[in-house]
């Protein structure tokens, strides 16, 4: 009796493990299916399936998660790709592990806005993908990445990701995941100003085009639409129009709102403003709304005027708002210098000693360059704050002198046709004398502002050191400029250009100081002028 039941206990352990290396073979094609993009073949495959052990259950999990989102099927149950990630975590299989990570965070993703959680599992599923030499899941890993930055307006991690994403798409040598990498490196080149180099990769992108889905089309045809708009705008047109064809993008609109405006064709440029506000980003909106005010303005219609430059500052207010919520750069960088980390306490137990005092060291470092990054970053922003106000000062004395006039000719006009006005007349005469009072008041404001800006600029014409004026640098441009208005065009090749640059500009091409006399104005030495020279030349349109 004992011999039978041992018999038939291997009898069965052998079925079950034939039946198990089945289910497993399975597996193995439905992922070879879904590398090949058969989804609905592996889709059938996995219908019929029915895992039994863990490891084919976390296996089945994982490709099942992988065909409902290329199927576009939206979930909220995350037991499944919880249970593959815990079960791949103990039994250390990569590329497993991070195609778990990096769909879990797909169903994060498909919600409205992108949690904290979509960039935490994404940066997981790379640390991970690094270690294999799968160049397909590392591509769409770093698709996934630029795509998410953009979406939260991080232009120098979009390019990032960016980069990598085409150096695995070129590997892999697949036509359109190269045209979405091309996608992606455009929008962050041009979220960046760098306008040569978005042209250089739409174009590349433009002979692709036919190798990306019919949404994504309207992408491209909306770039190169963008590099044709101010040298050719009919081109521009028949992209963007294209681009329609395929999908309603805010950013087409707008483009075909500014190419209307500028043909003077009002109808058409209302059109498509009111189209582009629909579902435009912070940026776009505030860019579009400008345009309009502008149009209302130049119109006299300074009731639409007011209106929409409400709506301009509530929009400023949400984008700040906004802003300050963006977590997304400070958890990809947390994590990365955390993964740094990790990696270095793995050789921390051979160089105990060493590393105690190269750690001790570095943090001061890192401390004192964050101090000073601080204090940099305060110093502009006073000198931001500054500007603004002096440029308040002006535009308030412009507007009231407006108002001045505007009020004195009413006077006379009523002056002219009867004494009956007499009353209204000196009504008007005592608002003109309280504006006027006002910009007496603005006026002292503004020469104190100019006093201190002519004081800078002095120093500077003299040789002398303006390193103990920083907080007040904004003074001297904005002297230089109100004194020298002809001259400003000394910033116009120049781009993003920050308090900072405009006085080297000035003291440079204005001035003409030498690298000596730079030296001195500046307190820095010699290489540190010609290494801010290099530096400007960057900034140049």
């Amino acid at each position: 009796m004992k011999k039978t039941s041992i018999i038939l206990l291997i009898v069965f352990l052998i079925i079950g493990c034939r039946e198990n290396n089945g289910i497993y073979q399975q597996l193995v094609k439905v992922d070879s299916l879904l590398h090949k993009n058969l989804v609905d073949s592996a889709n059938s495959i996995l219908k019929e399936i029915e895992p039994k052990s863990k490891e084919d259950s976390a296996y089945f999990f994982v490709l099942r998660a992988q065909c409902d989102y290329r199927l576009h099927i939206v979930t909220n149950d995350f037991n499944k790709i919880n249970y593959c990630i815990k079960y791949y975590e103990k039994h250390s299989d990569n590329i497993k592990l991070a195609n778990a990570y990096y769909y879990k965070a797909l169903i994060f993703a498909q919600k409205d806005s992108l949690p904290q959680e979509v960039f935490l599992l994404l940066k997981k599923s790379e640390q991970l993908a690094e270690k294999t030499s799968d160049n397909d899941l590392k591509n769409k890993i770093c698709s996934a990445l630029a795509y998410v930055n953009y979406i939260k307006n991080q232009p120098e991690e979009t390019l990032k990701y960016a980069q990598k994403e085409y150096f695995y798409a070129k590997k892999l040598n697949c036509r359109r995941d190269i045209a979405y990498a091309l996608i992606r490196l455009t929008i962050a080149h041009n979220a960046l100003n760098q306008n040569d180099s978005a042209e250089y990769y739409i174009m590349q992108c433009k002979a692709l085009a036919k190798d990306v889905d019919n949404n994504d089309k309207a992408f491209i045809y909306t770039l190169l639409g963008c590099c044709f708009k101010d040298e050719n705008s009919e081109a521009a047109l028949k992209y963007f129009y294209t681009s329609l064809k395929y999908k309603k993008l805010p950013k087409t609109y707008k483009n075909l709102s500014e190419i209307y405006y500028a043909k003077n064709d009002t109808q058409n440029w209302k059109k498509y403003c009111d189209s582009a506000l629909i579902d435009a980003m912070y940026d776009e909106k505030i860019e579009i709304l400008s345009n309009i005010a502008q149009k209302n303005y130049d119109n006299k219609n300074f009731a639409a005027y007011k209106q929409t430059n409400d709506e301009i500052i509530k929009t400023m207010q949400d984008l700040y708002n906004h802003e300050k919520e963006n977590y997304t750069l400070e958890v990809q960088k947390k994590f990365d210098f955390e993964k740094q980390k990790s990696e270095f306490d793995k050789k921390i137990l051979l160089l105990v000693g060493a590393i105690s005092i190269l750690i001790a060291l570095c943090s001061v470092i890192y401390l004192l360059y964050r101090q000073k990054l601080h204090n940099i970053q305060k110093l502009e922003n006073d000198n931001a704050e500054l500007y603004a106000k002096q440029e308040e000062l002006n535009s308030l004395i412009n507007n009231y002198n407006e108002q001045i006039a505007f009020l004195k000719k009413q006077k006379n006009e009523l002056t002219s046709e009867s004494d009956n006005w007499s009353s209204v007349v000196l009504e008007y005469e005592n608002m003109i004398v309280q504006l006027e009072n006002k910009i007496n008041v603005l006026n002292k404001q503004n020469m104190q502002l100019l006093e201190i800006g002519e004081k800078i600029f002095k120093t500077m014409e003299n040789n002398q050191s303006i390193s103990g004026f920083k907080e007040n640098w904004a003074n001297c441009v904005f002297y230089f400029e109100f004194t020298y208005p002809d001259k400003t065009t000394i910033f116009t090749p120049y781009s993003n250009l920050n308090i900072g640059n405009k006085i080297f500009i000035i003291a440079d091409e204005n001035l003409k100081k030498n690298d000596n006399d730079l030296s001195k104005i500046f307190d820095i030495s010699e290489s540190t002028v010609r290494s801010r020279r290099t530096k400007m030349k960057e900034k140049l349109k």
